[in-house]
C-alpha cells in the first residue's frame, strides 16, 4: 500500500476488509452473531472511523476477531501497525 496518512490508511484497510467480507458472503449481522461485536463497531472498522470505540486495546481486539472471521487475517499486520503508530505518537488521536 502506498504511503498514506493514518486516516487514509485505515479507510483503505477498512474498504479492503469490507470487500473480503462480501467475498465471503457474510453480512455485518452474520459477523455480529458470531462475535457479538456491535454492528456500529463493525461499521467503524470498515469505514476506518474509530472515534466511537472505547479504547485502542478494544479496537485491536475487534479488528483481529473481525479479520479472522472473514478470512482476512493477512490484513492484520498492516491494520495493527497503523493502529500501533497512533498509540506511540501522542500527537495523533488514536480514535
Amino acid at each position: 500500500m502506498p504511503a498514506l496518512n493514518r486516516e487514509e490508511a485505515l479507510r483503505e484497510l477498512g474498504r479492503l476488509a469490507a470487500e473480503r467480507r462480501e467475498e465471503a458472503r457474510l453480512s455485518l449481522q452474520d459477523i455480529y452473531e458470531r462475535t457479538r461485536i456491535r454492528i456500529e463497531f463493525l461499521n467503524g472498522i470498515e469505514e476506518g472511523n474509530y472515534e466511537n470505540f472505547p479504547d485502542v486495546v478494544y479496537i485491536k481486539g475487534f479488528v483481529r476477531t473481525y479479520l479472522n472471521i472473514i478470512g482476512a487475517s493477512d490484513l492484520q499486520p498492516e491494520f495493527l501497525s497503523v493502529l500501533s503508530k497512533a498509540m506511540t505518537n501522542p500527537a495523533v488521536d488514536p480514535a
